[in-house]
């Protein structure tokens, strides 16, 4: 079982880190964050001001055929 979590450009906060990402982390899934590409330093930066660990990040970005994401 995972969790995942889809954050926009927006959303990419230590607010939302706080409030809602170290509230979806347990011992018992993986916590998957997806943000947007550009994003990805500012989000490690916040998950570890939070207290988040172990949580494994993907970043996407729309592309002319679709939706790109990439497993960092």
């Amino acid at each position: 079982v995972a969790v995942a979590q889809v954050e926009s450009k927006e959303t990419v906060t230590l607010d939302q880190a706080k409030y809602v990402w170290s509230t979806l982390q347990n011992k018992n899934s993986e916590l998957y964050l997806y943000v947007p590409a550009g994003k990805l330093a500012e989000a490690r930066d916040y998950a570890k001001v939070a207290g988040i660990t172990g949580a494994k990040f993907r970043t996407w970005r729309w592309a002319p055929n679709g939706m790109v994401v990439r497993e960092v």
